[in-house]
């Protein structure tokens, strides 16, 4: 380094603190199932994740100066953007409108999966998708929801999060 001033880009930057994030999320999570065992874990994991869910909705919300959902395509939008801020860099879910109602993301080799089979839960997993997803909608004040196909003992890294509006 040769006592050298290093200064790291934007995109470095972003990098690291989501890989610190998503360390920082297996490692609480690890150390709740050892301290509480693995039934109060999934609660407690469940909790934090449709608080934490909110906050970085409202703070994205606040960042692009949010008016409001007035289409389908607005909608695709907004779900585009949170994944691609929330998911670890090389992950991109396939974000499409699948009808003048909804919104598909198709995600496939999920990394939370491929974590979650390692670490040899996989069976007894229970994937936060649903919550995330479904706090996400909330914070957006729009009528409708968010629904996942599968759960992590079928989904083999493959997963489908379908976001209706009602009409």
């Amino acid at each position: 380094m040769n006592n050298e001033l290093i200064i790291l880009t934007p995109k470095q930057r972003e990098n690291i603190l989501r890989d610190i994030w998503i360390v920082h999320d297996s490692r609480w999570f690890m150390n709740t199932v050892l301290a509480f065992g693995y039934e109060k874990a999934a609660e407690l994991n469940h909790k934090v994740i449709k608080s934490f869910a909110k906050f970085e909705m409202k703070r994205l919300l606040k960042e692009i100066d949010y008016k409001g959902v007035t289409d389908i395509e607005d909608l695709k939008i907004i779900i585009a953007l949170i994944s691609d801020l929330t998911f670890p860099e090389g992950f991109k879910p396939e974000v499409r409108v699948s009808s003048s109602s909804s919104v598909t993301v198709n995600i496939k080799g999920c990394f939370v999966f491929d974590n979650v089979n390692k670490a040899g839960f996989k069976d007894v997993y229970s994937c936060t998708a649903y919550a995330r997803c479904s706090t996400w909608f909330k914070v957006l004040e729009l009528n409708g929801d968010a629904k996942t196909k599968g759960t992590s003992k079928t989904c083999n890294g493959e997963c489908e999060i379908i976001f209706y509006l009602n009409k």
